[in-house]
């Protein structure tokens, strides 16, 4: 408007012509501005759907299909115990294979399900004082018999008594992850699981005074496939995952390793891996400070 009134004071031919030009410039702007906006509404509109999609999806996941598939699990346990009659060894056998196969399918739909919990910020933390030796403990037990089914040489070197303030249960479910990963993807050797509590770094607390945090440090250690360098950039982000970890590990969600590595952060600590590249095994490192 401001400048198709300077048409109205152009004192010359150049001015006038300087004003139209300027004038005709705006209003391409301004039109190609207006589609620009028009254009992000829409997105912004059509992701809101999207957002919604998925949200639906997750809740249908959460109330139907892990129940069912939690239902299932529990029917084959309770056959599979003999209190509804004798079991043959050739059905034993069969209902083995049916629990593994629906312990399975639980776990991929509490792996998707907590990824994605985390990523939207609606997990919550249940944050308390507990002995985090002993919770790793329980987990490694659990896993050395995975890893002896696979002939892996297994070994855990747990610092007793390190005790810290966070959720329990996450933290359990992280080092699980971590430990099963390396199961997963090491087709032969060793895994080896380490807990210990480290130095951290040095605090001003008042004058001339300063306090040394401490750190636990996780740590686990495979001889397995490695990590190429283009993957390991993607490695810790949703759904990131290495070219070939569908042939090792067809129940892969690609959604374990962020979901660590958010409850790691929640925890105000931080996860890395290392490797030499394929091949040559990898080295999952998790700190988090003690106080």
């Amino acid at each position: 408007l401001f400048t198709g009134i300077l048409f109205f004071y152009s004192s010359s031919t150049l001015s006038l012509i300087l004003t139209a030009i300027t004038f005709l410039i705006m209003l391409v702007s301004g039109y190609f501005l207006i589609q620009s906006v028009k254009r992000e509404v829409q997105l912004r509109e059509s992701l809101q759907i999207a957002n919604e999609g998925q949200s639906n999806l997750i809740h249908i996941i959460n109330h139907q299909i892990k129940g069912y598939l939690a239902k299932g699990r529990s029917i084959f346990s309770e056959v599979n115990s003999g209190d509804y009659g004798a079991v043959s060894p050739q059905s034993k056998l069969m209902l083995d294979a049916g629990f593994n196969a629906l312990s399975e399918g639980v776990n991929f739909v509490e792996g998707v399900l907590n990824s994605s919990s985390v990523e939207n910020g609606t997990m919550r933390y249940s944050m308390a004082q507990f002995n985090v030796s002993d919770t790793l403990k329980d987990v490694s037990d659990k896993q050395e018999g995975n890893a002896a089914e696979k002939k892996l040489e297994y070994r855990a070197d747990i610092e007793p008594g390190i005790t810290m303030n966070g959720d329990m249960l996450q933290l359990k479910e992280a080092f699980k992850n971590l430990i099963d990963n390396s199961i997963h993807y090491t087709p032969s050797g060793f895994i080896h699981v380490e807990l210990k509590k480290i130095p951290g770094t040095s605090v001003n607390i008042a004058k001339h005074i300063t306090a040394t945090t401490s750190k636990m440090q996780f740590t686990v250690e495979d001889s397995g496939v490695g990590i190429a360098p283009e993957d390991r950039i993607k490695l810790f982000t949703k759904g990131g995952r290495g070219k070939e970890s569908l042939t090792l590990n067809v129940n892969s969600t690609g959604f374990g390793l962020s979901f660590v590595k958010c409850v790691v952060e929640a925890h105000n600590g931080t996860v890395r891996v290392e490797s030499e590249g394929k091949g040559k095994g990898s080295k999952f490192i998790v700190e988090i400070p003690l106080a």
